[in-house]
């Protein structure tokens, strides 16, 4: 696969708030891009599906990735293991991906890369304040 990507979510119930981040490598190139965004009034799924979307939103279109994720949410939720009855404009727009994008979702325990470690890292930062959002170091 050209891209690999991690993603991850973040949620505070006493701020009513959630965040996202996503690392996307180029295989080819090395290059890395990185983005944390913080959101309101959102759920811990809303932000591991958003961080998902976005890293998908990024890529060039007809791009092959493979996105590892710690949320089981997602991941059985896209397989069609898990009936949804919540987020499903969230499921449609993963749905409409998968006509541009070529991804694979897979699931890993939670900060069990390094890679992991950063986007649970700054997903936590951007919700609560520590850094700005945008592309994160």
């Amino acid at each position: 696969m050209p891209y690999l990507a991690w993603t991850d979510g973040a949620y505070s119930m006493s701020r009513r708030a959630g965040a996202y981040a996503f690392l996307i490598q180029n295989t080819a190139s090395g290059e890395e891009y990185r983005s944390a965004i913080k959101l309101m009034n959102s759920t811990s799924q809303r932000a591991e599906l958003q961080a998902i979307i976005s890293t998908l939103v990024y890529l060039p279109v007809a791009s092959d990735v493979t996105i590892f994720t710690d949320s089981m949410y997602a991941v059985q939720g896209l397989l069609g293991n898990w009936e949804l009855k919540a987020n499903l404009d969230m499921w449609e727009s993963l749905k409409f991906w998968q006509n541009y994008t070529c991804y694979e979702l897979v699931h890993i325990p939670r900060c069990s890369t390094p890679e992991h470690k950063r986007v649970d890292a700054a997903a936590k930062a951007v919700m609560y304040g520590k850094i700005p959002q945008g592309r994160w170091e």
